[in-house]
């Protein structure tokens, strides 16, 4: 009798357990996870210790990509209840757009907080810097190229309709001081994207 009632405590024990690592409650933006509350997940309350929290039981866990890897960004609160921002790479390559906050209390996830979605490209089909920047100086001066001006560009992910895409982001030397203007190539096809102004003082 005491081995039948032990081992339906030992059952109901477990069943409550499974229960509890179950209660998860994901929250959708379109496709995008937006939010996964009731988390309860003990960790390491360090930016290390949620890096890899996130890599395993968020980016791993949801199949967002094989090759994302967390970046830790900032943390606010204390000890006992805090809140951490993370970007991400993918492939070495900084995702903007993607970023997501974690809440720990008492040394338990709590809560997450996204926008970061699917990302699968292959880096080795992406068009050069180089066509990407001829392309850009098009948009930015109206002009055909000839030779181009001093430059800066760099190639990134960003979001787009809801997709994160690889896209060049390139800014001529400004022609004023009110000139932030940075062009936005996407990196598979060479279509010009947006134009964003950011202005830097």
């Amino acid at each position: 009798m005491k081995k039948i009632i032990l081992l339906s405590f030992l059952m109901l024990f477990a069943f409550s357990a499974y229960a509890a690592e179950n209660n998860e409650k994901i929250v959708y933006n379109g496709k995008t996870i937006s939010a996964v509350d009731h988390i309860n997940y003990t960790v390491t309350n360090t930016p290390e210790g949620l890096t890899q929290f996130l890599k395993v039981n968020f980016v791993e866990k949801y199949n967002l990509g094989k090759e994302i890897a967390p970046v830790y960004f900032s943390k606010f609160g204390d000890s006992k209840s805090s809140v951490y921002a993370f970007d991400y790479t993918y492939k070495g390559i900084p995702v903007e757009g993607g970023r997501t906050s974690v809440l720990v209390k008492d040394g338990k996830v709590i809560r997450i907080n996204n926008t970061l979605g699917k990302i699968e490209f292959d880096k080795n089909s992406l068009i050069s810097d180089k066509l990407a920047t001829e392309k850009a100086f098009v948009k930015f001066s109206d002009k055909k190229v000839e030779t181009l001006p001093k430059h800066t560009s760099e190639l990134v992910v960003i979001k787009m309709m809801g997709k994160f895409i690889p896209a060049y982001k390139v800014r001529f030397q400004p022609v004023s001081l009110l000139d932030g203007r940075v062009v936005y190539i996407n990196a598979i096809n060479g279509s010009y994207l947006y134009t964003s102004n950011k202005i830097i003082y």
